[in-house]
């Protein structure tokens, strides 16, 4: 069983394939990537699609935002940790990248902290911090201890907290469609509505496509057909 597919690449599926004698194989996505989808296309692979949400989930509502807007969603994202609810920051990069406007995850955490999320407790979390600073941190977001993750795309998989229903993406256009689901997927996992605003300055028209296609739907499945009339299919 695969869970996640997306986040493996072609040899280490087969590689997990070759443990035993023609395996019977089950793989799980949310967002099929490109080669999966042709591959379903094509017969290769036979499909089952869920296509409901777990019972009480409420929708999350998605707002793609140059950065004149900032100032409005901060305030909102404030408001809606006054009331008890508590979100993520999601960068793109672990360290700072030299002749880039992009900042790091670490430098976002200390811009936040000493400025529009100062009134409030904010903790750190990225895939080089080891493993028991990462178990910390999540714990104490699990707990309601904290009540901002500032994080890199570590967050995609694997975090289920129900009051979370905020989530900030910096630099948007950086992130692909499945990324960007998949972090979207980590708010409004309870009974309260979820919030999602992308920060974003798209350069070029596949960027700009990219974004206003996730937008607009919360389909996974729709995101996957754009991703892969965007990408195509893959070798």
């Amino acid at each position: 069983v695969i869970d996640e597919q997306h986040k493996f690449g072609v040899r280490q599926r087969a590689a997990l394939k070759d443990v035993a004698l023609a395996p019977h194989s089950l793989v799980m996505t949310a967002t099929p990537i490109p080669r999966t989808v042709s591959m379903t296309l094509f017969g290769d692979l036979d499909v089952s699609t869920i296509r409901v949400s777990p019972s009480g989930r409420q929708p999350v509502n998605t707002y793609v935002s140059a950065d004149e807007r900032r100032a409005q969603w901060w305030e909102f994202f404030r408001k809606k940790l006054r009331e008890g609810r508590q979100g993520y920051v999601v960068a793109p990069l672990v360290d700072e990248v030299q002749d880039s406007e992009v900042g790091s995850v670490e430098q976002l955490f200390e811009t936040l902290s000493n400025g529009e999320l100062e009134a409030f407790r904010l903790d750190l979390l990225h895939g080089r911090m080891t493993s028991v600073e990462k178990e910390a941190a999540m714990q104490s977001f699990a707990n309601g201890e904290t009540q901002v993750l500032v994080a890199t795309t570590v967050v995609e998989v694997g975090i289920d907290v129900p009051n979370a229903t905020l989530m900030t993406i910096e630099s948007g256009e950086r992130f692909g469609l499945a990324a960007l689901h998949q972090l979207r997927g980590r708010i409004s996992r309870g009974s309260h509505p979820g919030f999602l605003c992308v920060f974003a300055d798209p350069q070029s028209a596949e960027s700009k496509t990219r974004l206003e296609a996730f937008s607009k739907t919360t389909d996974g499945f729709e995101l996957a057909e754009v991703d892969f009339q965007m990408r195509g299919p893959g070798e």
